[in-house]
C-alpha cells in the first residue's frame, strides 16, 4: 500500500483541526494532484469525503451530498477505505443530510447495508435512528417506536450516556409530534440539560446541534398549543445552543421558531419578517420538509391577521409540499384546514394552531 503524500497529510490534518477554509480550496485540487499518480489514487476517495463532510458541516446540504457519494462510490478496494473505516462515519453524514433535504427514500436506500451485524455498534445506531426519524416524519409512529426502542438497545450495549441522550431526545420529538405534547416535554426537559452543558470534544459541535433543533421544534409545537410559558424556556435553551454552533440551518429555525411565538403573542408585524427570513434560508439550503413547515406557517399567520384569501393558496402550497415528501400527519392536517376554509360564510371558521 502506497503512503500518503506530504499534501495529502497536511490535508488530513486541516480537516481534523476544523480548518474548513483550507479544506474547500484545496480539496479538488489534491483529489486531482492524487488521481494523476497511480501509487496516490487510492487516497483520492478520502479527500472526497473530507471535503464532502466540511461542506456537510457549513449546512451546504446538496453539493454536501454530491461529494459524499462520489466519495463512497469510490471507496471500496483503496486504501482510503481502510483509513475511513468503510466510510461509515460518512455514509450517516450523507443520510443526514438527506433527510434534511428530504430525500427520504435515497436516505432508506443506504441504511440497510449500515445496518448490518458486521458494522460497529455505533454505526447501526446512527442507522436505526435515521430510520426512526423517517418513519416519524412519515407519521409511522408505531415504527418509529419501535426503532428507537431498538436503538435505546443498542446505546445501552455501548454504555454510552451521550448515545442514549440522542435516543431520548429522538423519542421527545416523536412523542411531541405524535400527539403527546407534554410527554414530549418532560422527555426534553431531562435530556436538554446534558446535551446543552458546555463541554469539549467531538461531540460538543453535536450535542449543541440536536439540543438546538430539540428545542427550538418544542418551541414552536408549544406555542402552537397556547403554552407560552413552555414555549418561551425552550426558545431560551435553543437559542443557547444555536449560538454555540452557528449553522445556517438552525438560525433558521431559530427564525422561525421566534416567528411562530410572536404570532401566537398577536405581534403580527414582528412575526411576518421573521418567518420570511426563515423560509428564505429554508429554500435557499434546499431544505424542503422545513420550507413545507414555513409554507404551513405562513398559511396560519395570514389567516390570524384576518387575510383569509391569502392563506389559502399557502395552505395549499403546504398540502402539496408535505404530500409529495409522504408526511401524512402533516396532509391530514392541512387537508382539514382547507376543507374548514370552503365553510359556508357565517359559519364558524376555527382552523387550530399548526
Amino acid at each position: 500500500m502506497a503512503l500518503p503524500t506530504a499534501a495529502y497529510r497536511r490535508y488530513r490534518d486541516a480537516y481534523l483541526r476544523g480548518r474548513h477554509d483550507t479544506v474547500l480550496a484545496e480539496g479538488d485540487r489534491l483529489a486531482v494532484a492524487l488521481g494523476e499518480d497511480p501509487d496516490q489514487r487510492g487516497w483520492v476517495p478520502a479527500v472526497v469525503l473530507m471535503h464532502g463532510a466540511v461542506l456537510a458541516a457549513e449546512d451546504r446540504f446538496a453539493p454536501a451530498c454530491d461529494y459524499l457519494e462520489q466519495g463512497l462510490a469510490m471507496l471500496p478496494g483503496t486504501e482510503s477505505e481502510r483509513e475511513t473505516k468503510r466510510g461509515d462515519s460518512y455514509d450517516l453524514t450523507l443520510v443526514q443530510c438527506q433527510l434534511v433535504l428530504g430525500r427520504y427514500d435515497e436516505a432508506l436506500g443506504r441504511l440497510t447495508a449500515l445496518e448490518e451485524p458486521d458494522r460497529p455498534v455505533e454505526t447501526r445506531l446512527g442507522a436505526i435512528r435515521a430510520r426512526a426519524q423517517v418513519a416519524a416524519a412519515r407519521g409511522d409512529d408505531e415504527q418509529a417506536h419501535w426503532l428507537l426502542n431498538a436503538a435505546t438497545n443498542l446505546a445501552a450495549r455501548m454504555r454510552s450516556r451521550f448515545s442514549m441522550t440522542l435516543v431520548d431526545a429522538d423519542r421527545a420529538l416523536l412523542l411531541a409530534g405524535s400527539g403527546r405534547l407534554h410527554e414530549g416535554v418532560r422527555l426534553a426537559d431531562s435530556v436538554l440539560g446534558p446535551l446543552i452543558r458546555p463541554s469539549v470534544g467531538t461531540h460538543a459541535t453535536w450535542a449543541a446541534s440536536e439540543a438546538a433543533a430539540l428545542a427550538l421544534t418544542l418551541c414552536r409545537l408549544t406555542a402552537d398549543r397556547g403554552d407560552l410559558a413552555t414555549a418561551e424556556r425552550m426558545l431560551l435553551a435553543g437559542a443557547a445552543a444555536a449560538d454555540r454552533v452557528q449553522r445556517p440551518f438552525l438560525d433558521a429555525h431559530l427564525d422561525f421558531a421566534i416567528s411562530v411565538l410572536w404570532r401566537q403573542k398577536g405581534a403580527y408585524l414582528q412575526s411576518e419578517p421573521l418567518l420570511g427570513d426563515a423560509l428564505g434560508d429554508f429554500v435557499r439550503l434546499g431544505c424542503r420538509p422545513a420550507a413545507a413547515a414555513g409554507h404551513l406557517a405562513a398559511g396560519h399567520l395570514a389567516w390570524a391577521r384576518g387575510m383569509h384569501a391569502a392563506a389559502v393558496p399557502l395552505y395549499q402550497q403546504a398540502l402539496a409540499e408535505h404530500r409529495d415528501l409522504g408526511h401524512r400527519r402533516d396532509v391530514a392536517e392541512v387537508t382539514h384546514l382547507l376543507r374548514l376554509a370552503d365553510a359556508p360564510p357565517g359559519a364558524p371558521l376555527r382552523v387550530p394552531p399548526g
